[in-house]
């Protein structure tokens, strides 16, 4: 599998780096909102037909990101990348592919802007999931889809909105019309304002720094090395309480994704 090949060979050096990218993810969306207020005839492309990404959210994480290596243009790239002796450092050379310098429409030139503007939306969405509720949201419309788990459906539309269009969205909420489930319509005109609770977004920086250790087979280190780490990295703000509250974090953590 591409994806586990490629980041198989990571360690903790390697999840430092990653970590160091997540204010670039913070900032992309207001960003390009800035520059869409500002040039609104530069960017009209972008709201062409086919500016839509909730039905990738129906994906697994790993066909999401297959469709973005498409629409992005670094299918031969990434293979390349997954079959050198170091993955992650062929991956840093990214910089120097021509399609990240300048899309050229991705894979056979057959995407339109929008296209790619919708896919990376979506892998932000999905990344703020995880650093949110601890699950990628395509995991949260799986458990809502397989398991009538509404709760991470309506943690997955505070999210993003757009996992409303979802067709597991769509189903459940069709089901709910049907059933003219009142408390359902009320509970999900919450989920779309969006509103999270504050322990979720005050940890959403430490999850994250969690599920790399955890991908990357690192989160059975000892407890002192994932504490440090974490304090290092800025997941965790350093008090009196740091390594009772870590401690506590990393065995529910682990516990969570044993149990999944």
């Amino acid at each position: 599998m591409l994806e586990k090949d490629l980041f198989e060979k990571l360690n903790v050096d390697h999840v430092r780096q990653l970590m160091a990218y997540l204010p670039l993810l913070e900032q992309a969306r207001p960003e390009l909102a800035k520059l869409m207020a500002a040039k609104p005839e530069k960017t009209a492309k972008f709201f062409e037909s086919g500016l839509a990404w909730g039905g990738l959210y129906d994906l697994t994480i790993v066909e999401h990101l297959t469709v973005f290596s498409d629409i992005a243009g670094l299918n031969d790239f990434l293979v390349h990348a997954a079959a050198s002796p170091d993955p992650h450092g062929e991956m840093m050379k990214l910089d120097d592919h021509p399609d990240f310098q300048e899309w050229n429409g991705g894979t056979d030139g057959q995407y339109e802007i929008q296209h790619l503007l919708g896919v990376l939306y979506s892998l932000i969405g999905t990344l703020d999931s995880l650093m949110l509720y601890g699950f990628y949201l395509n995991e949260l419309l799986a458990k809502a889809r397989d398991n009538s788990d509404d709760e991470a459906l309506f943690n997955a539309i505070r999210v993003d909105p757009l996992a409303i269009t979802s067709d597991t969205a769509a189903h459940r909420i069709a089901r709910a019309s049907v059933q003219a489930d009142a408390l359902f319509f009320s509970q999900l005109q919450n989920a779309i304002k969006g509103k999270s609770g504050k322990q979720a977004r005050y940890l959403k920086k430490f999850k994250l720094f969690m599920q790399l250790l955890l991908e990357q087979g690192l989160l059975g280190r000892p407890n002192f090395e994932l504490r440090a780490l974490a304090l290092e990295l800025g997941t965790y703000a350093e008090d009196a309480n740091a390594e009772k509250n870590l401690n506590e974090l990393i065995r529910k953590f682990r516990k969570k994704k044993t149990t999944q």
